[in-house]
């Protein structure tokens, strides 16, 4: 009786991928990508106006708050789903098209739909049911699909990102001394941190105000209003902002 014996061959290791990043990969004179813009806005002041004016733009409305004097500017049906907003984006990626900016308006009421996603994936009843703040990272990661998605689009067709969102005024808990209100997205704090982060321009729009003061110069509780709409571009303590391209502080609120 003869034992038999089987031989294993096993496969030869796969070559390494051939390196990617070299001296001979680096690049000179590479033009600016196109912008990555946040406005967030006080309530009126012409958010959606402002990113009309951006080249040849689409609109995906969250909020179904379109001027009438807009009507002839291209949008998608208004998203009911967070997959359908993401098939928005990846039919701009993929498709023949002659537009050159996508706004989002509003990202705050994208927000529902982010969350909406997030508990039917996992059977939550609310955001809040998994508790210790869970349900918010996970929204998370569905933010993050969102700008990878942006991303792409950017990349591969050259359009400029516009997202826009309301303010709200919330307390900021400042670690080098007393806490003070300002503006902010009104975003919950995760997913604002997200979309902060990933933008190069983070614009603040707000209707130009002043406080009153009598005719001795001591203030009154009356407001003064200027008229104008302003737009800025640098942070200080009542708004977040931030800008890449060496802007003044302060503009008039027009692309």
């Amino acid at each position: 009786m003869t034992n038999a014996t089987t031989t294993i061959r096993r496969p030869a290791p796969a070559a390494p991928p051939p390196r990617r990043l070299t001296l001979e990969s680096i690049q000179r004179n590479v033009g600016p990508a196109p912008d990555r813009i946040l406005l967030t806005g006080t309530e009126g002041v012409g958010k959606t106006s402002w990113a009309a004016g951006a080249p040849a733009p689409i609109f995906i409305c969250a909020e179904d708050g379109m001027p009438r004097a807009l009507a002839e500017v291209p949008r998608f049906p208004a998203p009911q789903t967070f997959e359908e907003v993401l098939d928005a984006i990846a039919s701009l990626t993929e498709g023949e098209h002659e537009f050159k900016t996508v706004v989002i308006d509003t990202v705050d009421w994208l927000e529902p739909l982010v969350w909406e996603s997030v508990c039917r994936k996992n059977g939550w009843e609310s955001i809040e049911s998994p508790g210790y703040g869970k349900g918010y990272a996970a929204a998370s990661d569905e933010w993050r699909r969102l700008l990878v998605a942006l991303d792409r689009l950017r990349s591969k067709r050259r359009m400029e990102v516009i997202l826009l969102a309301h303010a709200a005024i919330r307390t900021f808990q400042n670690p080098s001394g007393n806490d003070y209100s300002r503006y902010e997205a009104k975003l919950h704090k995760g997913a604002a941190a997200l979309v902060r982060e990933w933008c190069d321009t983070n614009l603040f729009a707000i209707h130009e105000e002043f406080g009153g003061a009598d005719k001795s110069g001591k203030p009154t509780k009356k407001g003064i209003s200027t008229g104008r709409r302003v737009v800025h571009t640098e942070r200080t303590a009542a708004w977040d902002a931030k800008n890449r391209h060496g802007l003044p502080a302060e503009l008039a609120l027009d692309y």
